[in-house]
């Protein structure tokens, strides 16, 4: 286990480069239209609802499409139906407070869990969305989530980007933060303390080297925490359920402490026709 005082002195440490390293979003780009793709309910918030929330304060069309239908986060407690019901109300109602009505937001209520299954159907109705609206900017999660539905969301996107033309992809990272010295390493056998040795070296190498756009979401963060807690069911335990798992476990509550930051990053770069990558910004 890593001294107590070394794990928040690194994430100081490391915000302070994050801060004169990224390139911040401009107000003229915050007002551009974008398309949000969300493979699950409660993603537009964790990875990028602050900055949701500045686009619309700035005047932008700003559309979310919540890919799967979220069925399967507690499996043990509430049957699928029930399960698709009650997170498609907490995503609406988080996107209302980010200024998002009903009207801009689309349910694909694809199968949790099963986007890698459902590729080629995916990449169709993204590239059909993206065809619609023509955005500017186009927000997926980040390759480097590592969690399947994640990945699987973002490769399906960005294969259909080039039906909108030359747009601008931001990828918004949420388990990507699943490392140190964002979240605690504890004890345990050799093998597995090198292996989250490595993670956190890989970690800051792309953190640094891919995530160079920042939004500034300092003046939102109390807003962004009303969104969020429209997600109940992964923010609040019924008292009658112990075992009812919510955000907080993660780590012991320090993955839910990376979205109370004073920034969101991305990746950003722009494509061409067919998914082509153009070139990466700063």
């Amino acid at each position: 286990m890593e001294p107590p005082s070394l794990r928040p002195l690194a994430c100081r440490l490391y915000r302070r480069l994050l801060r004169v390293w990224a390139t911040e979003l401009t107000e003229a780009e915050l007002a551009q239209p974008a398309v949000v793709f969300c493979p699950h309910p409660d993603d537009e918030v964790l990875g990028c609802g602050g900055t949701l929330a500045r686009k619309v304060a700035a005047g932008a069309d700003v559309r979310v499409v919540f890919l799967t239908d979220g069925s399967r986060s507690h499996p043990r407690h509430l049957d699928p139906r029930s399960a698709r019901r009650l997170r498609r109300r907490e995503a609406l109602a988080s996107c209302a407070v980010l200024g998002i009505p009903a009207c801009r937001v689309r349910f694909l209520d694809l199968p949790d869990g099963q986007l890698a299954a459902r590729q080629a159907e995916l990449t169709a109705a993204a590239a059909d969305i993206l065809r619609c609206h023509r955005p500017s900017q186009v927000f997926v999660p980040s390759r480097f989530d590592g969690v399947c539905d994640h990945v699987a969301a973002g490769a399906a996107v960005l294969a259909a980007a080039g039906a909108a033309g030359e747009t601008t992809i931001l990828e918004y990272p949420v388990w990507f933060w699943r490392h140190w010295p964002w979240v605690s390493e504890r004890g345990g056998p050799l093998r597995r303390r090198l292996g989250r040795t490595r993670d956190a070296v890989i970690g800051a190498v792309r953190l640094f080297g891919r995530f160079r756009c920042a939004v500034d979401v300092r003046p939102l963060l109390d807003l962004k925490a009303a969104a969020l807690a429209c997600h109940a069911s992964q923010m609040v335990r019924p008292t009658d359920r112990p075992d009812w798992p919510i955000l907080a476990d993660v780590a012991g509550g320090d993955f839910l402490a990376c979205f109370t930051g004073p920034r969101e990053h991305f990746q950003r770069y722009a494509v061409r026709t067919a998914g082509r990558r153009r070139r990466e910004h700063r």
